[in-house]
């Protein structure tokens, strides 16, 4: 397996309560832009996971937050995080969006940036409130579009751990999988300080559902600008079918030599520039 050089984190974030939720925060530097980043990471990662992506966007002259979904670091009774839900997940981001608008930040200046599952979860409240724009990195897909099928034995299994209280791990094997070939070199001797607290706690259910309940979706459902970011080397999300759901949701569409972690992925530092430069051309009539 070839290993890529991983890039450190620069800049030190700041912890804050957003709608209840353990967030990651950066101002913008300089702040040039009143839309404000709000990144969901994917499943069984920490808000850890999206400090580069708010790193970026804060370079970029946006303030930006990294949430932690509830339960992700094991602050719910496992009996509770064992049965929370995708409707759970997207209360929780509504709950923080909400938040936001009562401190003046109305819907459509906040940006909506998801990752794998959190993209679904974007997605879901996108539809609901629609953001200044939505940004899906790698993300898990809709219905009619494939999914890895579960057995019926693997279902029954996960329902069963689910109702015993169990919870999903997240662990060195997980992100194994999720950089596929674009393994760091640093993975090894790094990953109880850098690597490790990127993982959480995973609800069996909303990943049940994420695979057996897929988010029923329609072009006209989301009513702001859509950007769709795939990994050419992402082994779990296939970039031929993000192009095509890019073009089902009638959204642009970028492609990187990434894995399916793409804001850890090497390739992030350079070609995160373009997103932010996409975002920044759908802002910039209202900002000048």
């Amino acid at each position: 397996m070839e290993k890529f050089e991983s890039e450190p984190s620069k800049t030190p974030t700041v912890e804050i309560m957003v709608g209840g939720l353990k967030s990651e925060y950066l101002p913008g530097n300089p702040k040039e832009y009143a839309e404000k980043i709000i990144f969901i990471p994917g499943s069984g990662l920490t808000s850890k996971s999206g400090v580069p992506v708010i790193e970026s966007f804060a370079q970029g002259g946006f303030d930006s937050i990294s949430l932690n979904l509830k339960g992700r670091l094991g602050e719910l009774p496992a009996s509770v995080m064992a049965s929370r839900t995708l409707a759970d997940f997207s209360q929780d981001l509504g709950d923080a969006r909400d938040t936001l608008k009562e401190e003046g930040l109305d819907y459509n200046q906040q940006v909506l940036v998801g990752h794998s599952l959190g993209a679904t979860i974007a997605m879901e409240q996108a539809r609901k409130k629609p953001p200044k724009a939505l940004i899906l990195l790698a993300p898990s897909l809709p219905k009619g579009f494939p999914m890895p099928e579960l057995t019926k034995e693997e279902e029954g299994k996960r329902r069963d751990l689910a109702a015993k209280g169990e919870v999903i791990e997240s662990d060195r094997s997980d992100l194994l999988r999720y950089f596929g070939e674009r393994l760091p070199k640093d993975f090894d001797e790094s990953f109880e300080e850098k690597y490790k607290p990127l993982l959480g706690q995973e609800s069996y259910l909303a990943k049940l559902e994420l695979y057996t309940n897929q988010l029923e979706i329609s072009p006209s459902d989301i009513k702001c600008p859509i950007l769709i970011v795939g990994g050419v080397e992402d082994p779990r999300v296939k970039p031929e079918t993000l192009r095509q759901l890019a073009k089902f949701l009638g959204a642009d569409y970028l492609e990187t030599e990434a894995s399916h972690m793409i804001m850890i992925d090497s390739s992030w530092e350079d070609f995160s520039k373009q997103i932010v430069g996409w975002l920044k051309e759908h802002c910039k009539d209202e900002n000048e």
